[in-house]
């Protein structure tokens, strides 16, 4: 009974630590990515090169996917995020001192091989002690990734208004992010890797490579549902439904603001139905509202498929980066696995489903994301004891 309360003491503590982490990952390249223009310019290239550069840079991501569990096991969870969200404090200014497009895509590059580290280790620890809690956390942490994200933008926002250079900005950013990681590291504690505490499962799970290939797919299947209504739910609207350029904009709020209310009440939807059963609806309410928004067409429709769609695809990632998190064998590679899989299909998505829309039409081209809500339940069903895993009794 003594040790039960300093127990708690650390978990709460960590709790919040892991908290601050996920707000940051998201702000960081948030505040960064609507100054990109600044950048074209300030390089002088046009913004097809740009977006070359942008290609480039991303295979950075996915070096780091297909390397972190070596990384984590060399180092173990806590070293490994936290150096490597120091090293992208550090990184992080140089940005905005790049004189040609090698360095541009040298930084970006390196620094999105950090984010997967920081990505992968925080969401172990995340998926730990969200089960040492009497309800789970993980949807609501990655609820402030969210937030995150939109609180990164808006100070892009503010810096522009106010007439902050890109480069004080990022170096504002940088100290901002140091002064964090001071909280966030004397909270921290050095968990076990959840595969070794789940190692004597009596529980069948397949093959530790039939695992791999099935979160590399999750990885795909569940980013499509995601990522296409936020690129082109404002083609959708505009080119589509005739509606004026301010409201179409309004068809990635509607689908991020499903999205942040579905990750902020997520968790209490899995206490009471469990993961696997919440995974369900988020595939059926995403399926209804991706059929709603891109093939019915109706205005009225687009909008309130919008906001179901994010509403169900909100439980995709907190659920499989949880499932990864505590599948037996080598978590961290699974978790690898499943980033590789969604950085891959972000990096052909967009040409496939702009060929798609240019064909046919665009409600066409976004239908094959209505494709992959069946691969998700299937691959969950397959792996359904990982998802059925029971918490975590607190020391």
């Amino acid at each position: 009974m003594s040790t039960a309360i300093p127990s708690a003491r650390v978990d709460a503590r960590a709790l919040k630590s892991i908290a601050l982490q996920f707000w940051l990952n998201g702000a960081v390249f948030a505040a960064f990515v609507p100054r990109l223009p600044e950048v074209r310019d300030m390089l002088g290239i046009t913004i097809d090169q740009l977006g070359q550069a942008l290609t480039l840079a991303s295979v950075g991501g996915l070096v780091g996917s297909l390397t972190i569990g070596k990384v984590i096991k060399r180092l173990q969870l806590k070293p490994t995020m936290l150096i490597s969200a120091c090293l992208i404090c550090l990184l992080m200014p140089w940005l905005a001192f790049s004189t040609a497009m090698w360095q541009l895509v040298a930084l970006l590059s390196l620094m999105m091989m950090l984010d997967v580290f920081v990505d992968v280790s925080m969401n172990i620890q995340a998926s730990d002690l969200s089960a040492r809690q009497k309800t789970p956390v993980i949807n609501r942490l990655h609820g402030l990734w969210s937030i995150g994200t939109v609180a990164g933008s808006i100070s892009a926002g503010v810096a522009l208004s106010a007439g902050i250079s890109l480069q004080m900005h990022l170096l504002l950013i940088s100290g901002a992010l140091a002064f964090a990681m001071v909280y966030i590291a004397s909270g921290l504690k050095q968990p076990v890797l959840l595969d070794e505490q789940t190692s004597q499962s009596t529980q069948k799970t397949p093959p530790h490579y039939t695992k791999y290939l099935m979160f590399l797919i999750l990885g795909v299947c569940c980013i499509l549902p995601e990522i296409l209504p936020t690129d082109w739910a404002a083609f959708r609207l505009h080119d589509d439904l005739g509606e004026a350029n301010n409201l179409a904009a309004l068809g990635y709020t509607t689908f991020a603001t499903g999205m942040v209310i579905g990750r902020m009440s997520g968790d209490h939807v899995v206490s009471k139905v469990g993961a696997y059963q919440a995974l369900i609806y988020g595939c059926v309410f995403s399926l209804v509202g991706l059929t709603l928004a891109f093939l019915i067409d109706t205005t009225d429709a687009s909008y309130a498929g919008l906001a179901l769609a994010g509403l169900g695809a909100s439980v995709f990632f907190p659920s499989i980066y949880d499932a990864a998190a505590r599948a037996n064998g080598n978590s961290a590679s699974m978790l690898g696995a499943m980033t590789a899989g969604s950085r891959v299909a972000v990096l052909v998505a967009p040409a496939a489903i702009g060929w798609l829309a240019y064909q046919p039409s665009l409600n066409v081209g976004m239908a094959v994301a209505l494709f992959a809500m069946p691969a998700v339940l299937l691959l969950a069903w397959l792996s359904k004891p990982v998802f059925s895993l029971q918490t975590i009794e607190s020391d």
